[in-house]
């Protein structure tokens, strides 16, 4: 999952990581890849939950 969003973020998209849909190896893995996640945001991710998510979709 960290890879993934890692190339994402090199290949020029915007990441949108919903914490709530990635399950990893343990629930500190999951704490640490979100905080990982946390650092390039607002730029290059936004950290949100699948009902934020859907929300801010269906306001558009």
């Amino acid at each position: 999952m960290l890879s993934t969003m890692m190339d994402a973020i090199d290949m020029g998209y915007e990441v949108v990581y919903l914490y709530d849909c990635v399950a990893g190896q343990s629930a500190e893995l999951d704490a640490e890849i979100r905080e990982l996640a946390g650092i390039f945001a607002p730029v290059h991710t936004t950290i949100m939950s699948s009902d934020e998510y859907l929300t801010a979709i269906a306001q558009r």
